[in-house]
């Protein structure tokens, strides 16, 4: 939950209304199978292929700098 977190905090700070606010529910969607699991959707039936692909290439590049700033930190 902490990542999820301080990744959508990463991306809002990038890019500004990107990320809808995170949901938690009951479902697992078979993310009891391990641990820190982190399941991400990208695009909705709204979003045109494109704008997915570009919303995905945004979400890896927010991810990088979320990691290389832990890495950095231990």
């Amino acid at each position: 939950l902490r990542f999820a977190l301080q990744l959508q905090n990463t991306i809002e700070k990038n890019f500004p209304g990107l990320m809808r606010p995170l949901y938690f529910c009951e479902r697992q969607y078979n993310m009891d199978c391990s641990e820190n699991n982190l399941l991400v959707e990208v695009g909705s039936s709204s979003n045109t292929l494109e704008e997915a692909a570009y919303a995905g290439r945004l979400l890896g590049k927010s991810l990088a700098v979320l990691l290389d700033e832990t890495q950095r930190k231990e």
